[in-house]
């Protein structure tokens, strides 16, 4: 198809017109010039994007969680309490050997050895609850989230969102807490700083009391209201005994150890190590039962 355009000013002309409807110049005197369009080429809509599958990753996401549980959710052994009792002790007497090691130098190498020994010990002892802390806050994270979403694709897929709009809420809430109070910290730093300066030791002691409490009663929350949630939509899901975790008061715990000249710690270090064993059992059961239900 060929287009009929004025010599002058190149403006497209309608067919038989004489003269440029546009410029007014006699296009019969001079020939127009004529341009052959090339066709307009038939560009095909936008396909619809492909839905990615909410629901099947969801459920990776929840599998993968429960699988990391072996990594995150270790139960230490109770005799690192004697790491407590001990660490102090061989502190003392290295420290001890070295002053006397001025004038045998035997006893000031043998010395030196064994208050490295000590603070070494505790180190490692502040690191591994730390370190513990900073796994199993994030894996609970991922398993949380792919719970959500796993709620959030079935109710859409029943059409039923409207019924668990409050459990969905719930559970979104204390999630959202969760993860601006649960950030994570650096085990090595603290675990170094906690042999040098005694009251950093006491910080971790004081927060890891503190979290782990308020970790296990906002998690019982979610965990109820995602029962409530399944059960809704059809899913049997049961919400285990979930025995609450001790209210220990870290503060009292903090000002016990200063008043008792450091000997509450002994105990205060053995319901660090104890007490979140309660909760890695409950978490196991709820998980366990859970396994089961995903794909129905």
């Amino acid at each position: 198809m060929s287009a009929r355009y004025c010599p002058y000013c190149r403006a497209e002309l309608p067919a038989g017109a004489t003269f440029c409807p546009y410029c007014g110049a006699n296009v019969a005197e001079k020939p127009p010039v004529e341009v052959t369009k090339p066709p307009t080429p038939v560009v095909a809509p936008p396909s619809a994007p492909t839905p990615a599958p909410v629901a099947g990753t969801a459920v990776a996401t929840i599998q993968d969680a429960i699988r990391r549980r072996s990594e995150s959710d270790i139960k230490m052994s109770g005799a690192w309490i004697l790491v407590v009792i001990f660490s102090p002790v061989l502190l003392a007497i290295g420290i001890f050997m070295v002053l006397i090691g001025f004038f045998a130098p035997v006893l000031l190498l043998i010395g030196g050895l064994v208050a490295i020994i000590a603070l070494v010990l505790a180190a490692v002892l502040y690191y591994k609850l730390i370190n513990r802390r900073n796994k199993h806050f994030m894996r609970s994270r991922m398993l949380r989230e792919g719970l959500i979403r796993h709620i959030e694709s079935k109710a859409s897929e029943l059409g039923r969102t409207q019924d668990v709009m409050s459990e969905l809420s719930t559970m979104r809430m204390v999630h959202s807490e969760l993860n601006s109070e649960e950030g994570d910290k650096s085990a090595g730093l603290y675990a170094i700083l906690s042999i040098i300066v005694p009251f950093v030791s006491l910080y971790v002691m004081y927060f890891l009391t503190k979290e782990f409490v308020s970790h296990d009663t906002k998690e019982r929350a979610f965990f109820q209201a995602l029962s409530t949630a399944a059960n809704k939509l059809g899913i049997p899901a049961q919400f285990p005994y979930w025995k609450e975790l001790p209210r220990r008061s870290a503060g009292l715990y903090l000002i016990l150890t200063i008043v008792l000249s450091g000997l509450f710690a002994i105990y205060w270090m053995w319901t660090l190590i104890k007490d979140p064993h309660q909760h890695f059992d409950a978490h196991a059961v709820f998980e366990d039962a859970l396994m089961s239900t995903l794909y129905r």
